[in-house]
């Protein structure tokens, strides 16, 4: 008895299955795939730019409208912290704020420099600073340094004095006062750092006592 004998190729020619091999995803579908991730991943940047813009906008209106209404509370620590920085005594008579438009401005009326014996070097009838966009630079940021759009002082009186010992004293401050004695000139150092200042009305009284 015979048996029938494949035929050689026969394998060869048997169709292979298909879960063998993975399935090709068209490049059609990768590039909707891709566009689908970029938009939700920009619609999600959107939105933390438009949190982050509201609860800017949100501390801007509370500086203009709950904080510099009282601004005449900060008189006593204001005058401290100058006192600090000067190495001197600083009187403030008042401090009010007020919006220019969208942008803080904040007044100090009445500052007094005393010298040691309690006279006064220097008297500021007002100084004015006005917050600009070039406070809110990124160099100003990034720098931590507070740049004012505009700092006027009005009608400065500038007392420059001899005692009886000879010793010239100007502002309240000796001419030989050294930086351990006088402060840190971190003050004195920003103030001149300052792009744009105005002195307006400004006088200097010279008194001897000798």
């Amino acid at each position: 008895m015979s048996m029938p004998v494949p035929e050689r190729g026969a394998e060869a020619d048997a169709p292979v299955p298909s879960s063998l091999f993975p399935r090709a995803v068209p490049s059609s579908g990768l590039v909707r795939r891709a566009a689908r991730l970029g938009l939700g991943g920009m619609r999600w940047l959107a939105w933390v730019v438009l949190g982050a813009c509201a609860v800017f906008v949100l501390a801007w209106a509370a500086i203009l409208w709950l904080i510099l209404p009282r601004a005449d509370e900060w008189r006593a620590p204001l005058a401290e912290q100058a006192t600090r920085a000067l190495g001197m005594p600083v009187q403030i008579g008042r401090v009010s704020g007020h919006a220019q438009g969208v942008w803080p401005v904040l007044s100090l009326s009445d500052v007094r420099l005393l010298d040691a014996q309690g006279r006064v070097g220097l008297r500021l009838a007002e100084v004015t600073a006005r917050v600009s966009p070039l406070t809110l630079s990124p160099l100003s940021l990034w720098q931590r340094q507070l740049v004012l759009g505009r700092l006027i002082l009005e009608a400065p009186e500038l007392v420059v004095r001899r005692d009886l010992q000879g010793h010239w004293t100007v502002a309240g401050l000796p001419l030989d006062q050294t930086p351990s004695t006088a402060g840190d000139g971190a003050m004195l150092d920003w103030v001149m750092s300052q792009s744009r200042i105005e002195i307006r009305r400004g006088t200097v009284s010279w008194q001897d006592e000798q």
